[in-house]
Parts: C-alpha cells; sequence; structure tokens
C-alpha cells in the first residue's frame, strides 16, 4: 500500500481539529481575512514500488506487498519534533475520508499547521492504544508520559510488550490494524502558506512486526527418507501336535532358541519339538510331532531370520510444528546499534553490513542472561518438556497448545502460509545458537510410502530402524530382552513420532551480524527440502518559535509515504 500526499498539521500541545476551505485566517495582520486552504493533505493509496536498500540486511529474495489485512490503515499518529517544539496530531479513521472502493481506494484528508520550521517527522499507521492513548493526551494539554521528556523520547523508546492472552502480536497486528512506523529519519521544512505550493517530504513506512510462514515442497509434506534397512524374515517350520487323539497340522512355526535349547512359536502358543515323526497325513508322512511347553520370558528367545534381500524404504510425513524463542517485546521504532554502541543505539535508519537492529532484550541477552521466560513465549526447554504423546498416543493440551497442524498447501502466493507474526529477535553473531535465536520443531510421523501411519512405536537399534523390538532383536541375533538391555543403541519412536528441530532460521546467511535473526517487515518462508535420515525421537536442539509581523503562521507540509513491503526470505531446510 502507498500513502501519497500526506500533508500533516499539528498544533503543540494543543488539540488539532481538520479545517475545511471554510476556515478564516487574518491575511498577515492586515486586518483583511480570507479563505485558505486547509496546510495538511493526507492521501491513503495502493502501493506501486518501493526503494530498496543496497545491503543484504535490508533486502530479501523477492519482496510481498503483502495481504489487505496486513495493509489496511484504520488510523494514525504523526509527530513533528525539532528542539523546543513538538506538533502531535490523531487522525481517527473518520477524518481518515475514504474515498473510492476496492483497489481504488484512498483516505484523504485536511488539516492544518501552525509554524513554519525544520523538523523531524514520525509517522504512525495503525498505533497501539497505549501510543494513542498518550499522543491524544498531550495534544489535549500538553500533559507529556511520566518520565518523558518529549513525545520524540516517548516514542523512540516506547517498548511493545505481548498480549498476556490470545496471540501475543495481537496489540500490533490484528486485521487491518498492523502498525506501521516510518523506517528512515525523515525531515520536513515546513514554510508559508503564500507559497504555491506545500512542501514535500517522503515518508516510508514499515510493519512493526516479523512473520514466519511455511511452503510446503511435497505432497501431502511427505518425504521419503533414504535410510534403508534390510528386510529380514524369521525361518518357519511346520509340524504335527497331537491334543486330546486330535492331530492337528501347523504351517508357519517360528523358530528360535531358548538358553541354548531350540523352541518354536505358532499363533502365541510355545512348542518344542519331540525329536519324532508323526505320520497322521497321507500328503505328509514324516512330519516332526511338537509338543505344548511354557516359556516364562518369551523376550528371551532367540529368532533365527533369513534376509530375503528386500530393502524396505522409510517415509516421514510431517504433521506438526511449532515455533520456539519468539521475542515477547519489540521497539516502536528502530534501534540501530554495532557492538560497541549497544547502550547509545540510533533510532530509524538502515543498516549497514556491521550493524544490527535491538529489540528491548538484546543487551541482556548479550550479556549470558538465562531468565528466558523473561525474553521468550514458547520458550525452547519449555516446549521439550510436553513432546511427547502418552496413554493411547492422545495429545496432552500442553503439546496442543505449542504444536499446530502443518498447512499441506501454501495460501498465499509465493510465501507460504503464515505460522506466526512475531517481533524482532537479535542478539550479536557469537549468541546467535539455541538458546537465543527463535527456530522451529516439526514433528513427523514414521508411515508407509501412501502416508499411512504404522500406528505403533518404531525403533531404531545399531542404527537400523524396525517396526517391532522382536525385528531388531531377530535381526541383531539377540532375544528382546538383550535388545530392551541395550539402551545405548536402542531407541524407541513413541506411536512412530519423530522430530527436526532447526535454530537456523536464517535472515541473511552470511552476514556479520544480522544472520540467525528476527528482523521487523520481513518474512521468513520456511520449505523443507528433505530429509537425510529419519528425525530424533525426542526434541534435540543443536545447542516553537516567533515569527515576525510578516510572516503567515499557517503553513503547508506534504508527507508522500510508502507502506514497504515484506522483504521475503526464503529458507530450504535439509535435516
Amino acid at each position: 500500500m502507498k500513502i501519497k500526499g500526506l500533508l500533516f498539521g499539528l498544533f503543540a500541545c494543543a488539540a488539532l481539529a481538520a479545517c475545511t476551505n471554510d476556515d478564516i485566517v487574518e491575511n498577515n495582520g492586515k486586518g483583511e481575512q480570507e479563505k485558505v486552504k486547509a496546510n495538511l493533505t493526507l492521501v491513503i493509496g495502493a502501493a506501486t514500488n518501493s526503494s530498496r536498500a543496497a545491503d543484504h540486511n535490508e533486502t530479501g529474495d523477492t519482496t510481498d506487498p503483502g495481504t489487505g489485512v496486513e495493509s489496511g490503515v484504520t488510523d494514525a499518529v504523526v509527530l513533528l519534533h525539532k528542539e523546543d517544539k513538538e506538533f502531535a496530531f490523531f487522525l481517527t479513521s473518520e477524518q481518515l475520508n475514504q474515498q473510492g472502493s476496492g483497489s481504488s481506494i484512498t483516505y484523504e484528508s485536511q488539516l492544518k499547521v501552525a509554524e513554519s520550521g525544520n523538523y523531524g517527522v514520525i509517522v504512525i499507521l495503525n498505533p497501539c492504544q497505549e501510543i494513542k492513548t498518550a499522543i491524544n493526551t498531550f495534544i489535549g494539554d500538553g500533559t507529556l508520559p511520566s518520565g518523558k521528556e518529549s513525545m520524540y523520547d516517548y516514542i523512540t523508546s516506547y517498548e511493545v510488550k505481548a498480549a498476556q492472552e490470545g496471540e501475543p502480536t495481537s496489540v500490533i497486528a490484528t486485521e487491518n490494524k498492523f502498525m506501521m512506523v516510518n523506517k528512515v529519519a525523515v525531515t520536513a521544512d515546513v514554510v508559508s502558506n503564500e507559497k504555491d505550493k506545500p512542501s514535500t517530504a517522503s515518508v516510508d513506512v514499515e510493519r512493526v512486526v516479523s512473520k514466519i510462514t511455511y511452503m510446503p515442497t511435497q505432497t501431502n509434506n511427505l518425504y521419503k527418507v533414504e535410510d534403508t534397512t534390510v528386510k529380514y524374515t524369521v525361518t518357519t517350520t511346520d509340524g504335527w501336535r497331537v491334543e486330546n487323539n486330535i492331530a492337528t497340522y501347523m504351517t508357519g512355526m517360528a523358530c528360535g532358541t531358548l538358553e541354548g535349547s531350540d523352541i518354536y512359536e505358532h499363533k502365541g502358543v510355545y512348542y518344542t519339538s519331540t525329536n519324532t515323526q508323526h505320520p497322521a497325513a497321507n500328503d505328509n508322512p514324516a512330519a516332526t510331532l511338537f509338543e505344548r511347553t511354557f516359556v516364562a520370558n518369551p523376550k528371551a528367545i532367540k529368532w533365527t531370520t533369513t534376509s530375503d534381500n528386500t530393502i524396505r524404504n522409510w517415509h516421514v510425513k510431517l504433521d506438526k510444528v511449532a515455533l520456539v524463542n519468539l521475542s515477547n517485546s519489540v521497539y516502536a521504532v528502530r534501534h540501530r546499534a554495532t557492538i560497541e554502541t549497544w547502550n547509545t543505539p540510533t533510532f530509524f535508519g538502515t543498516l549497514s553490513s556491521t550493524e544490527y537492529l535491538m529489540d528491548p532484550n538484546t543487551a541482556v541477552k548479550n550479556n549470558g542472561g538465562t531468565n528466558y521466560a523473561d525474553y521468550f513465549y514458547n520458550v525452547a526447554n519449555a516446549v521439550k518438556q510436553v513432546q511427547v504423546t502418552n496413554i493411547s498416543g492422545e495429545e496432552t493440551d500442553a503439546f496442543k497448545s505449542y504444536f499446530k497442524d502443518l498447512p499441506t498447501v501454501a495460501d498465499e502466493n509465493n510465501v507460504g502460509t503464515t505460522l506466526a507474526y512475531c517481533f524482532e529477535n537479535i542478539v550479536k553473531k557469537a549468541n546467535q545458537n539455541g538458546n537465543y535465536v527463535t527456530g522451529v520443531i516439526f514433528r513427523g510421523q514414521i508411515c508407509n510410502a501412501d502416508g499411512s501411519s504404522y500406528n505403533n512405536n518404531v525403533y531404531k537399534y545399531k542404527g537400523k530402524f524396525y517396526l517391532s523390538l522382536a525385528e531388531a532383536a531377530a535381526n541383531n541375533g539377540k532375544s528382546v530382552t538383550e535388545v530392551e538391555a541395550d539402551t545405548d543403541n536402542l531407541t524407541t519412536y513413541e506411536s512412530g513420532h519423530c522430530y527436526y528441530c532447526s535454530k537456523d532460521i536464517f535472515h541473511h546467511e552470511g552476514s556479520e551480524t544480522m544472520e540467525r535473526v528476527i528482523m521487523r517487515n520481513n518474512a521468513y518462508v520456511l520449505k523443507v527440502t528433505g530429509f537425510a535420515s529419519i528425525g530424533s525421537a525426542e526434541i534435540v536442539f543443536p545447542t516553537g518559535e516567533d515569527q515576525g509581523e510578516d510572516t503567515d503562521k499557517n503553513f503547508y507540509l506534504k508527507l508522500t509515504s510508502t507502506i514497504l513491503p515484506w522483504q521475503v526470505r526464503f529458507n530450504n531446510i535439509e535435516f
């Protein structure tokens, strides 16, 4: 969206009302009255293009204008400031004066500025409630927020905090109410309204939030894993049993040993050989005769297997996703700093290759702070604690609070389906590790090639995957008891679930500063391109001035503002 022709005028410490062409002013002290045009005109329209900074910390792989609800404008705040003067204005939805409809909508409002000068300009679209309240109080009676020396001081130090309930970013990111602030410092030279045209300055505003999206690369998120296992078959034999003078022929008796002696199993019943033959049927006159036996510990049996030279290919279907270490606060305006200037940041401006943006917790995180719940929601360690599905495979409420269904289709063109809006999360390069960076966890279901679940535990033993402990034992010449005792080599995938954890959501891979960070107005697109193996069985993170008598005190100011498109950054993830 583009804000063209933004003329804002603000009275210091006074309520500013819209004015029309019928407003009357004294004409340069001559006692004559004349009708004058409104001094400020705000025009908000559709975006056409935007400038892009040269550094890769500012530019992504592509841009995306965003959805309509991400670009809508309902109200605005403007602050004009210089050394000893500040003028503020709050523009309501009514004062926006909507014109047209559909893609041709513009908003045109006419306002008035009372004094000339060269001002710094802060534009906030869809300001949060606290900023609106502070601005309107200042406009009404000049009262500044507690402890602040100016409204400029208030806005540049303002910290947006996550909502306590619902979506944490809802304080500045709800439908048609995404808070946006100018990206770079803007100055405007306000001159007398005797000029034919108002002064013009350009203001680019950007969304204060970021977003993380998911772009499917495989149908139904089903991936073939190039981790194959030779398929073994338990050796079987046939034989007879005689019970109550009735002879029954048994086929497919599994063969094994128990404490060095042969043992056989048929339909859950165990047998030993009598080493005699029973000619009970004409088609098998010399079959071995077996008799029932009691086996106290079936897990101690070692089954005999043969390989049929077939390969079992494994597949994983991603079904759930959780985002971790999402920041719980953000500054309203950009704070830029280097490692040497954390305590004296610069406001506004594009990043150089040696600079960072700062979030409100950057400094304490850089000092090694470990009170992660003070900096993040969805803290990584808390998510890890609720990973496992429990009795009957049902997922706990705690699990569901973190893990959401993973989209199977992209519903937002080239930037995928939104998983979450979030605040900036930035630490210095040396601290961009699993403790502090924003990460993602995918849960997968080990399944057949058609995506159907095995609905049982899956086991990894000595680097190979099996559908049962008996299979793992048989294929390694061991008993189930021996495999269960070999905990160093055995991993259990509860209900066939596995996890893939990534701390590598890249802002700009290879950057000296902003490599694994989350930055405002950026869309981070997650695309899983493949797996080197089945994931882990549990969540594991890779660690005012007097005027001369000949000067008219009414002045023109025209600000043209563009809502910058999302900077899109593709993250191709291979586990």
